[in-house]
């Protein structure tokens, strides 16, 4: 691999050191020295934290010397990450190579934790690849307090008991979870594919894209006034419902989250003003509903047409905003200890857009079957697009298994693609499956 890269720069991520020439050459002595940027063979790019070449070492070729002090370093048991341009992919060498698994998921929502379940219940060796810490996507990182009412079984649940009991689900049967791996390429190797990450390269048979809406970020307020104030009272993630007791909150939007957690919040606050561009809601109409009846009997205030103008301080704190009619051009004062703007997401699939599937608005066309026109690649949940398509947890689960059923089946012919009633599997301990 070293002999066709094109090393455009090198990184050498590990604590410092410096490689005298018999350290180089034969791994004797190596000390540490602290922080260094320097360069060395042939223009080769070796930072901090990295290894300082001494100046006897430049005549050395650049395989000969590259090589050496990655072994070196490699004995040490120090952790190696080099940045390389090859074969037209830029990539990471010396990153943590993965044994092969038949089934690798990139998203660690939940679809993506029970397609895992699902892949080892069929006997598959899976696992999760995942670019946030911890599994649950979006209902870990943005609505961990959130209930959600409409998944099979629960009247209704918190988004973060929902995803723990997901994960025990699915990693019964040995899947693995690895958070905060960034997917930046996917190469085919050896008749298999290769995800790779930041760090990592995980070797698999197939792939299931369970990616939600991809890497996403909350959209922002667009007023320059709300900038200073973010973490200081205003805050586009809601944290726990208690630490809104007896508070004054305002909430921004007009779609489903913003609607649920009106509903939620506006028993426990002072009190709860909900602000919207328009009189056109994007929620569910049971929750309007709800939330209305609340405004009527007084305990919900609903301003319509308005968006956030100022924001008011006292002594250095959040205690009101200024809301503008977007129609008369007038201005009202709100009293706002919390301000929660929830205004959707920018999202971006990043690399999957490369990798020859078809897209549009970050959405992969799938077929029935749950593939994505490229072989070995299939995809479920929220970021697939079909006709007749519905973007819910209940759907993503049920794409996961036609996802999983096919994959299974393409990998290892003689398993049939419908496994038939799990209370007839002999993996649960029922009669022969």
């Amino acid at each position: 691999m070293v002999a066709d890269a094109v090393y455009s720069g090198i990184w050498i991520m590990a604590p410092l050191f410096r490689a005298s020439t018999a350290a180089v050459r034969g791994g004797e002595e190596a000390r540490e020295v602290g922080l260094q940027l320097l360069r060395c063979t042939h223009g080769v790019v070796l930072y901090g934290p990295l290894v300082e070449c001494q100046p006897e070492h430049r005549g050395v070729g650049p395989t000969y010397s590259i090589m050496r002090v990655l072994s070196v370093i490699s004995a040490m048991g120090i952790v190696v990450v080099l940045k390389v341009a090859r074969r037209g992919y830029e990539g990471e060498f010396g990153a943590m190579a993965h044994d092969i698994r038949d089934i690798t998921i990139i998203g660690g929502g939940p679809t993506g934790l029970f397609g895992l379940f699902y892949a080892g219940m069929r006997g598959a060796s899976a696992q999760i690849v995942d670019a946030l810490p911890d599994p649950g996507g979006q209902l870990t990182a943005l609505y961990p307090e959130k209930f959600i009412f409409d998944v099979g079984g629960f009247p209704k649940v918190l988004a973060k008991d929902l995803v723990k009991s997901l994960h025990e689900q699915a990693i019964q049967f040995g899947g693995t979870f690895h958070g905060g791996q960034r997917v930046t390429g996917l190469v085919e190797t050896d008749g298999h594919l290769e995800l790779i990450t930041e760090t990592d390269r995980f070797a698999t048979r197939s792939i299931v894209i369970a990616a939600g809406i991809g890497a996403f970020a909350p959209r922002k307020l667009p007023q320059a006034a709300a900038a200073p104030w973010e973490g200081k009272g205003i805050s586009y993630q809601v944290g726990a419902p208690s630490a809104y007791d007896g508070k004054h909150v305002v909430i921004i939007g007009g779609g489903d989250s913003a609607f649920d957690w009106a509903d939620q919040l506006s028993p426990r606050a002072a009190s709860l003003t909900l602000v919207h561009r328009s009189d056109r809601f994007r929620a569910h109409a049971a929750t309007v509903a709800s939330v209305q009846v609340a405004a009527a009997a007084g305990k919900t205030t609903i301003h319509t047409f308005h968006e956030l103008h100022d924001v008011i301080a006292d002594g250095g704190k959040l205690s009101e905003i200024e809301l503008r009619d977007v129609k008369t051009k007038t201005t009202r004062r709100v009293k706002a200890d919390h301000v929660l703007p929830m205004l959707g997401f920018v999202s971006d699939i990043g690399p999957l857009a490369e990798w020859g599937l078809q897209i549009a608005n970050d959405e992969i066309t799938v077929n029935s079957e749950m593939h994505t026109g490229r072989t070995g690649i299939w995809a479920a949940g929220d970021v697939t697009i079909y006709p007749g398509k519905l973007k819910l947890i209940a759907t993503g689960f049920a794409e996961a298994c036609t996802a999983v059923n096919q994959a299974v089946h393409w990998i290892y012919p003689e398993k049939k693609v419908n496994p038939g009633h799990s209370s007839n599997l002999a993996i649960f301990g029922q009669k022969d499956d």
